[in-house]
């Protein structure tokens, strides 16, 4: 990585660096580095990141210039969009790239050209910007691409167009509609090879059937030439199908071969660019691939689709010099996913006449205005103020008209949802939902989500939060045991909870679960929101603070007090805290002696014994460590595991006991708790919490002495675990196959009386009874899940 991350080859790029080299630059990197080992074939190329733009407006104070352009900015007015938008295009276009950034683009064009031995590298100039999101391709088709660039002052003049392209009409109206502050949002450009598809074919594939949903065949769409022509619909392409199932096995799995009408097609235009061409007529008969070559894409297809977990809308190349096959981009296919119809009923329209269209509604008004049917964005200049938009998906490019339109009919929505209160864990920690409903329109934010594929726990942008009144919230108690009380959701009746059925993940809602008693997923472990290395004391040193340690901050002072009782078993700890405190912040703490505190408790009395109080007097300390408290929900969602292990190790020598081979904290700080809470689901650690007046208690039996190895205070030893701390519904798992895993007997009791059955049972009694069969690969499948 250069100093200041102006350049970076897709080498050293992986997907979580989107707010460096925007999405498509992430993807191509995440591709180029990971997948490249397992024969996938990305073209070479490098970013020119975001940090290289802001460089570029701010040495033309173009960034002063911006401000000034978008304080006199109306979004109300088309014209005042149009003008804005122009003059900061204008801006960016007459601008000059400092000198170092030239140097630095040119001569990565040129190592570029050295790796593909050519003189001038021809390259695919792609616009990426840091405002992308990989899950949902929010702001796909906003920014400009250029193809076939060859020449140094060619680069140069694309690159800059690129730049320019942040600023376009449809991308300004997006970003003032979801929010966005527009000079936050950068671009990193994309640099890529060009792969000579002019000589040879090129288009999409999906790993799923786009028209049904249908999930078990890879669709491939083929054209000669440069793929443009599928994305606009110009051409009727090869249409291929392969079938997964028996491709995995080995075989031969083209199901489906349509020829399709191929009589144009683009190529390399002389001095850059495309231009178009007639396909011979001998050729318009022949496919644009081969066999062998349906089948490599598609292998490739379902390792992308494996690789990121959820299905993906490919853009491939064949180079007609080398005859090579490439991947030149991958993004999650979200639109086509299959979608259930329901129907809700908010309104009775009092005619006659049968509704043409159902569906869901959002949001509790009636639209009413002439319909107008759009298929493609390119005609979005006919529409008028006050219709209804009808078309089969919206993106970024549809922003302009949305907010003319009196009503929008798509096939996206649903409108269950929580009471206020309720709190999930985002990569902010644990957020009300009305705090997420009232953020949301000023940052991004993410949230777990279940891959229902590979039953992996993902980070994902919440895509849409909103608010409304409901008398049909209804209060549920959840535990796993029965033993936790307190924790309570508010819900409405027919919000879909995740559960299981016959081994199959399905959606139910919750009023029906409850009628047949029966249960829904919770969470067991959860994955990092981002993998990062924090010093393992500095974990410890937190956890003891939060339970036995002050900071106090004003604009003047600054101090971090630590006390505890100097008797014989605290002293491994208070020699901790000291020791961390030294190696991480290169300070010594003071000691002093702390008077005898008093107090009354239930009319006594109470006299305490002398105390040892730590003391740290740099405001600069003290200013680092709030400020890693109020964030410490964050660090620990992205900590590695030993950070976590010694930050429960300060917490529990803190406020913690071993008891009859268990360990209580004993917690009345409700972000204490949270913390806590958010350590033990990244470690995989059971738990349960009790309430006992004010004060939270934490139960935890589970990784005793893999805690206990960071522990100075609390010393004692686990035993192996006689009862289970995962259980599954026996009945919604096992009552199909209630014959074949009855193991002496016992299982039939379980499913009879609807009992919960420990994981561990299910491991090492019921799967090797059905090995081999499919119910077994089912059900290892769920017990290996997080």
């Amino acid at each position: 990585m250069n100093k200041k991350n102006y350049i970076l080859w897709f080498e050293e790029i992986s997907k979580d660096d989107v707010p460096l080299v925007g999405g498509k630059n992430a993807s191509l990197g995440e591709m180029f580095s990971q997948l490249s080992k397992k024969g996938i074939k990305i073209p070479n190329g490098f970013a020119i990141t975001a940090e290289a733009f802001r460089y570029f407006l701010k040495f033309n104070k173009i960034d002063e210039k911006l401000k000034e352009i978008f304080e006199k900015f109306d979004p109300k007015s088309i014209e005042s969009l149009k003008e804005t938008g122009e003059k900061a295009r204008n801006l960016i276009l007459k601008g000059k790239f400092p000198q170092n950034l030239e140097k630095e683009i040119l001569e990565n064009y040129q190592k570029l050209s050295q790796i593909y031995k050519q003189k001038n590298v021809d390259v695919a100039v792609r616009s990426s910007a840091t405002a992308e999101d990989l899950a949902t391709a929010s702001f796909a088709g906003q920014h400009e691409s250029y193809i076939n660039i060859s020449g140094p002052q060619n680069l140069l003049k694309a690159v800059k167009k690129c730049f320019a392209s942040l600023f376009t009409d449809r991308a300004i109206a997006y970003r003032e509609e979801k929010g966005f502050e527009h000079l936050k949002v950068a671009l990193s450009v994309c640099v890529q090879k060009m792969v000579r598809s002019d000589l040879a074919s090129s288009g999409v594939m999906f790993t799923l059937d786009t028209e049904t949903g249908f999930e078990n065949v890879v669709l491939i769409n083929s054209i000669f030439g440069q793929g443009e022509m599928i994305v606009k619909g110009k051409i009727i392409p090869d249409t291929f199908y392969v079938f997964k199932p028996t491709l995995r096995k080995g075989y031969r799995a083209i199901i489906v071969k349509n020829l399709g009408k191929k009589d144009r097609k683009l190529v390399y235009k002389k001095g850059g660019g495309l231009k178009e061409v007639k396909v011979p007529k001998k050729d318009q008969v022949k496919f644009s691939l081969t066999d062998d070559e349906i089948l490599t894409l598609a292998k490739w297809a379902m390792i992308l689709e494996e690789h990121y977990g959820m299905h993906q809308d490919i853009e491939w190349a064949k180079d007609g010099k080398t005859n090579q096959l490439f991947i030149v981009q991958s993004r999650p296919e979200t639109v086509h996913a299959p979608k259930k119809e329901r129907v809700y009923e908010e309104y009775e329209i009092k005619t006659t006449k049968k509704p043409i269209l159902t569906g869901i509604a959002i949001g509790n008004k009636v639209g009413q205005g002439r319909v107008h049917v759009i298929s493609d964005v390119s005609k979005i200049g006919e529409f008028k103020k006050g219709e209804v938009l009808v078309t089969r998906m919206t993106d970024p490019d549809w922003v302009p008209i949305m907010r003319i339109a009196s009503a929008i009919v798509t096939d996206e929505g649903g409108r269950t949802c929580f009471s206020g209160e309720t709190k999930i864990l985002t990569d902010k920690g644990f957020l009300s939902l009305e705090e997420i409903f009232k953020r949301f329109k000023s940052e991004e934010m993410k949230t777990l989500s279940l891959n229902r594929k590979t039953l992996k726990l993902e980070w994902k942008k919440i895509s849409n939060v909103f608010s409304r009144e409901s008398s049909d919230l209804m209060k549920i108690e959840i535990s796993q045991t029965g033993k936790m009380k307190g924790n309570f959701l508010e819900v409405t009746s027919d919000h879909k909870f995740l559960t299981f059925k016959k081994r199959q993940l399905i959606s139910e809602e919750i009023k029906d679960l409850i009628s047949k008693k029966g249960c829904i997923l919770s969470v067991f472990k959860i994955p990092p929101f981002k993998n990062r290395t924090f010093p393992p004391q500095l974990g410890y040193l937190l956890g003891a603070l939060m339970t036995d340690g002050n900071v106090y901050l004003n604009e003047r002072h600054g101090h971090v007090s630590f006390i505890q009782k100097p008797s014989p078993e605290k002293l491994p700890f208070i020699s901790a805290v000291f020791r961390y405190f030294s190696e991480i912040f290169k300070y010594n703490l003071r000691f002093t002696k702390k008077s005898p505190s008093e107090g009354i408790i239930r009319g006594k009395k109470i006299k305490g014994g002398e105390a040892l109080e730590l003391r740290c007097y740099k405001k600069e300390i003290a200013k680092e460590i709030l400020q890693k408290k109020e964030k410490l929900e964050e660090i620990l969602l992205s900590a590695q595991d030993e950070f976590l292990f010694n930050f429960l190790a300060g917490v529990i020598d803190g406020d913690g006991t071993f008891f009859e081979r268990r360990i209580q904290i004993f917690c009345s700080d409700e972000k204490l708790l949270r913390a806590i809470s958010i350590c033990c689901l990244r470690l995989g650690i059971n738990f349960q919490v009790s309430k006992n007046r004010t004060i939270k208690n934490v139960l935890i039996v589970d990784k005793i002495d893999e805690i206990m190895k960071f522990t100075k205070r609390v010393k004692g030893e686990g035993e192996k675990v006689k009862f289970g701390s995962r259980f599954f519904a026996a009945k919604q798992l096992l009552e199909d196959i209630a014959n074949l895993v009855n193991y002496k007997g016992r299982i039939f009791p379980y499913i009879k009386n609807n009992l919960l059955i420990d994981a561990e049972k299910i491991k090492n009694y019921v799967i090797p009874l059905i090995e081999g069969t499919k119910e077994n690969h089912e059900l290892t499948r769920i017990i290996d899940s997080p």
